[in-house]
């Protein structure tokens, strides 16, 4: 019998996936020095391109060098010198018969402190905004008019690259706390200018962008969207502010819509989560708050109101799950990101003869307790704790371990 997992999927603009089963983007953290493509990167994703999975998403890749979250950050930019290594990674990613796609990212206020002296966001911030992110970053300043434009410029161009080095689309990200979600979420764009003031306004950068991407790539190029349900912050963006973007995507030839939740001050993609902060609150602009368990009920409630396919990613425990989100169509692709890092090869044992239902994925090692996670700075230092782990396990599997 086939599992749910091994049907193929065709995306509005033509493209076909072998499977439901999708790497999505983690932050490799494998660039060269000058941010080009390296070979420990050719080495991972020859890994991963054998992995069983039907897209591979690449990334983060940064769209601006001077904005950076991590030293060794894949960066897109016309401005610095981007190397036809690019085109051999796109190969290596398909080698195994997937599609390949890259995470289109500027950090924004997440900028790294090590890495931007001065990050730019919708409003300035100040030290207090920053002291809950988990990422070392700094206060802060508001991006002008002519910079948004150009900031929109740099994920078109960025985009018409990764067409011509033969990927197969790109993901816009979104979500989880970056620039973009910054313009989103009324908690960090105080503008009152076309950028900001209203629902309106404050998702229009990310509309400019999917229309500058648009069009400077083919209509058979894939165009998706990172989208936090909710970023989790009081006074941010939540469900309700969620479910207007989704309802607005339908306009724009998007291709795919990843969701997630969360950012690097509230670190719930990481796997961790606040439940007495959850308690306290009320984050999603309803009566429920966006709880852990209910996640897949938030997504269900946007796939009802959208064609575009949904993938979700790190929201199952067990296969049967999975199996019964597809069938009942509450999602269209299942996303594997740190589970990657622990096994290389999830993908084709999830697609193999051997697979059990009732099969439990590989648990993300926990340093701390569950019940400590209510303690702001042990949270920061879990959520810090899982970034190593990740990245130093993508090492270990560039170098063959």
């Amino acid at each position: 019998m086939t599992t749910p997992l091994a049907q193929c999927l065709e995306l509005p603009c033509g493209l076909s996936l072998s499977n439901r089963i999708v790497k999505t983007a983690l932050s490799e953290n494998l660039a060269a020095d000058s941010h080009v493509v390296s070979n420990d990167l050719l080495k991972l994703y020859r890994i991963w391109a054998t992995s069983g999975a039907g897209l591979l998403v690449v990334g983060d890749v940064m769209v601006d060098h001077r904005y950076l979250k991590f030293r060794g950050d894949l960066v897109l930019d016309a401005d610095a010198r981007t190397e036809a290594d690019l085109a051999e990674l796109a190969n290596v990613a398909k080698s195994g018969g997937a599609k390949a796609i890259l995470q289109l990212t500027h950090p924004g206020l997440q900028a790294s402190a090590g890495l931007c002296r001065r990050p730019v966001g919708p409003s300035a911030t100040r030290r207090r905004d920053v002291r809950s992110f988990c990422l070392p970053v700094r206060p802060g300043r508001k991006l002008t008019a002519d910079e948004i434009i150009n900031t929109i410029q740099k994920y078109a161009s960025a985009a018409q690259c990764a067409e011509e080095a033969g990927f197969d689309g790109v993901m816009v990200q979104a979500g989880q706390g970056d620039l973009i979600s910054q313009f989103l979420s009324p908690r960090w764009n105080r503008r009152k200018d076309d950028w900001g003031g209203s629902a309106y306004a404050r998702r229009q950068f990310l509309i400019e962008v999917i229309r500058a991407v648009r069009n400077r790539v083919r209509p058979e190029f894939a165009v998706g969207v990172k989208l936090n349900i909710s970023d989790l912050s009081v006074g941010g963006f939540d469900f309700e502010a969620c479910q207007d973007v989704v309802d607005c995507l339908a306009a724009e030839a998007v291709d795919l819509i990843e969701l997630t939740a969360g950012s690097y001050s509230q670190p719930y993609f990481m796997g961790l989560w606040d439940k007495n902060f959850q308690e306290k609150h009320s984050l999603t602009g309803g009566s429920q708050s966006l709880a852990e368990p209910g996640f897949l009920e938030y997504v269900r409630k946007l796939k009802d109101r959208t064609l575009i396919p949904v993938l979700v990613t790190e929201a199952f425990a067990a296969i049967s799950d999975m199996h019964v989100a597809l069938e009942r169509r509450y999602v269209d692709l299942v996303g594997f990101d740190r589970t990657m890092c622990l096994d290389p090869d999830l993908p084709v044992k999830l697609l193999g003869p051997s697979s059990s239902d009732g099969s439990m994925l590989p648990s993300f090692p926990r340093i701390l307790p569950e019940s400590l996670m209510c303690v702001p700075a042990l949270r920061k230092f879990e959520a810090r704790s899982r970034l190593r782990f990740c990245q130093r396990r993508i090492k270990r599997i560039s170098c063959g371990d």
